[in-house]
């Protein structure tokens, strides 16, 4: 007989322990929140991949910075349409909506969010690795680092993480009133080998290594490079320093953020049925939302990232604000990327512009986006 998992409709239904703080703690954090870092994620990508997009020819590192930006893109937009399908399915008089859009995200959403968070890892690391160096190894630039392989490496990148996770695809069967997982997925060969040890090698304890080993090097660089030429620094070499510690920034919050993905693995193959140990009043109720949250925030913060730390970046985006609103601005600045890029201002910016504060830019950019 086939060995199977089943996620019955009773566990999924809200039992008698599923109390109003139950209800306004699950509100509050996966419709709310999760609501809004959804929609800043989508907006913040969007403006960093119009801004990245006209500048992509002059450093392989903002190239690797659009392509990052449309994969976070894409990652907050399935794990915010998963975040947001099971609330609003709870809202219908259709009793069986819930189960079955929880099912077929289960099935088919999350592994296919899977892929592209493997991609916006993947990538991740190929965006530090072309600022590593570019700071720590200029002179091997032109043997590691061009368009072609940065091209190169995203699509390999992307075609891996495709096959990689195709197993994920086929591990459940929806039945009318139960998801089952299939006999290959029940053994414990695939659920610890390929769901724990492999996807968390690959997709975490690799990157996670690699990226501090970098980042490291990177502050370490930096900060020679500052005692040495402290008083004799350019514009252009702020600039450059500026952005290189906003990826230091990238770096530190994707640690935090995708720190939950193997602990959830984890928490799967102790508590069988996973989906009961969330219920309201269970041992995993309080942590189950920041499943989906920590994934949604470390897609969604680069933009806020660059803007806060790099003032080349925080320009651009002035300019693109006050050009969309009809205001006379300046030519275009290049202060993001490697090489021998660097900023100028030809111009000043007009005074409502020149005066305007992150949460500002955030706020014009948000109305021209959804207007």
């Amino acid at each position: 007989m086939e060995a199977t998992t089943e996620v019955a409709l009773a566990v999924l239904r809200p039992k008698q322990a599923d109390t109003i703080q139950c209800k306004i703690y699950y509100n509050l954090l996966r419709v709310t929140v999760g609501g809004i870092i959804t929609l800043l994620g989508l907006i913040g990508n969007v403006i960093t991949m119009v801004i990245m997009k006209k500048e992509k020819k002059k450093s392989c590192t903002v190239l690797a910075l659009m392509y990052l930006a449309a994969s976070d893109f894409m990652v907050v937009l399935v794990y915010g349409a998963i975040n947001w399908s099971s609330p609003f399915a709870s809202f219908t008089n259709n009793k069986k909506l819930p189960l079955q859009v929880k099912m077929y995200s289960a099935a088919y959403f999350v592994p296919l969010g899977q892929i592209f968070n493997f991609i916006s890892v993947s990538i991740t690391v190929i965006v530090i690795w072309q600022r590593y160096i570019s700071v720590c190894m200029p002179l091997k630039m032109k043997k590691y680092v061009s368009q072609r392989k940065v091209h190169i490496q995203v699509l390999s990148m992307c075609v891996f993480a495709i096959f990689f996770h195709i197993p994920m695809m086929f591990t459940f069967e929806i039945h009318p009133k139960a998801l089952i997982r299939r006999a290959f997925a029940e053994q414990a060969s695939f659920s610890i080998f390929y769901e724990i040890a492999l996807i968390d090698v690959l997709s975490y304890f690799i990157p996670i290594t690699a990226l501090v080993f970098m980042a490291v090097a990177l502050i370490r660089t930096l900060k020679k490079l500052q005692f040495h030429n402290k008083d004799a620094q350019t514009r252009s070499e702020a600039a450059k320093n500026e952005m290189t510690m906003s990826l230091v920034g990238i770096v530190i919050v994707f640690i935090v953020c995708q720190s939950f993905a193997p602990v959830r693995r984890v928490l799967m193959w102790l508590y069988n049925p996973y989906s009961e140990a969330q219920m309201c009043g269970q041992r995993l109720f309080y942590f189950a939302p920041f499943e989906i949250l920590s994934v949604l925030f470390n897609s969604s913060a680069n933009f806020f990232i660059f803007v806060l730390c790099a003032r080349g970046f925080r320009k651009k985006v002035f300019n693109w604000v006050c050009k969309n609103r009809g205001n006379q601005v300046a030519p275009s600045i290049d202060a993001v990327g490697s090489g021998t890029n660097s900023y100028n201002l030809d111009g000043g910016l007009k005074a409502g512009c020149r005066d305007m504060d992150p949460a500002a830019i955030y706020h014009l950019s948000a109305g021209m986006l959804l207007s």
